[in-house]
């Protein structure tokens, strides 16, 4: 069970790295007068997806990059 625990933690703290990293991506383009047109967390297929103005919004099936 202890297993289960820390790979479900692992999994949680990297997957907000991840995404922390990539809005990073995002803001600094969106600063620079980019357009961006899809801003996606993971990859693999969209499980969910929305648009906002020019851009899709989606979280993906694998959250690792």
């Amino acid at each position: 069970m202890e297993v289960v625990i820390k790979t479900l933690a692992f999994v949680l703290v990297f997957g907000l790295l991840v995404v922390f990293h990539e809005f990073g991506h995002y803001i600094v383009a969106r600063w620079m007068g980019v357009q961006v047109l899809s801003f996606s967390v993971g990859f693999g297929p969209v499980l969910v997806r929305w648009v906002r103005g020019p851009t899709e919004y989606a979280i993906r099936a694998l959250p690792l990059g």
